[in-house]
This record gives C-alpha cells, sequence and structure tokens, in this order.
C-alpha cells in the first residue's frame, strides 16, 4: 500500500514537471514578427541599412535562392559594417559569392538575447557558425529576428 502510494505521488510530480517544462519551452521558441506575406529577399531589399548586403546578394544569384519556397536564415550585416570590407572580396565574384554565403543557413533557426543557447549553424557554404545568444561568430544581432514565409532575417553589427 504505501509502495502504491509512493509511485503515485511520484507519477504526479513527473506530470506537474513536465507540465512546467512544456510553458517554458512554449515561451523560449515562441516565434514573433511574423510576416508571411514576403519572403526573405524582399524582406531584406525592403530595408535601407541593409542595401550593401542586398546588393551582394543580388550581384551572387543569391536573391533567387531567398525567394524560393526552401527555409533560410539569414544574418545581414548593416551598411556601416560593409563600409570597411576588402575590395579583394568585392572585387572577386568566387570571392563574393563565398563572403554572402557565408551569412546565409539553410533553416530557420532562433536566436534570443534572453538565452545563451550555443547553435552550431550549417551554413550554405558547407561551413559552419556559432550562434551564442544575441551573438553570431563574433557579430552581435543588433535587430530581433524577422521571421517571414521563407526563414528569418537577423541585422548583425559586422562582417563575418
Amino acid at each position: 500500500m504505501k509502495k502504491n502510494i509512493i509511485n503515485v505521488l511520484v507519477a504526479l510530480a513527473a506530470i506537474f514537471a513536465l507540465n512546467a517544462c512544456k510553458k517554458a519551452m512554449d515561451e523560449h521558441v515562441a516565434l514573433t514578427n511574423v510576416d508571411n506575406t514576403v519572403n526573405l529577399y524582399e524582406q531584406l531589399s525592403g530595408q535601407a541599412n541593409l542595401s550593401k548586403f542586398t546588393a551582394y546578394v543580388k550581384s551572387t544569384g543569391y536573391d533567387q535562392l531567398l525567394s524560393s519556397s526552401q527555409n533560410y536564415t539569414v544574418w545581414a550585416p548593416t551598411n556601416d559594417a560593409l563600409a570597411g570590407l576588402d575590395a579583394g572580396i568585392t572585387g572577386d565574384a568566387a570571392k563574393l559569392k563565398d563572403y554572402v554565403a557565408n551569412h546565409i543557413a539553410l533553416t530557420t533557426f532562433v536566436a534570443s538575447k534572453g538565452t545563451t543557447d550555443t547553435i552550431k549553424v550549417n551554413l550554405i557554404n558547407k561551413k559552419y557558425a556559432m550562434v551564442i545568444g544575441a551573438k553570431f561568430e563574433e557579430a552581435n544581432i543588433v535587430s530581433a529576428g524577422k521571421f517571414v514565409k521563407n526563414g528569418a532575417l537577423y541585422t548583425i553589427d559586422q562582417a563575418v
């Protein structure tokens, strides 16, 4: 009898604990700023402070990729962050394509300022980047992610 009571109490405690974890997880992964009317390239091109990166995306052909139905995450450096970009990168089509690909991941990732979660991100140029809380590699994520119909767009303060 005593064993049955202990088992019931343990089962009830487990149910309450799992319910609390579900609520915390729901808050942790909740998406805000969702706009299902535009794709990533449209969102990117609509932001004046990202016009240089948008031009690089278009010149490398990644505008077609970001307009597709596949989900991507883009960490776009601001115009100020790209001001000091080496002319050797911008003047060479292959290097520029690799550079832009270094800011795009195949799938949607959620980065949050309130966490210290570490995410290893596979980029489309077959390299890996680390997202730790509100940092993409050594760059700070300066705007909350904007979620659109085919992914997420983050603005960063440095070129990576």
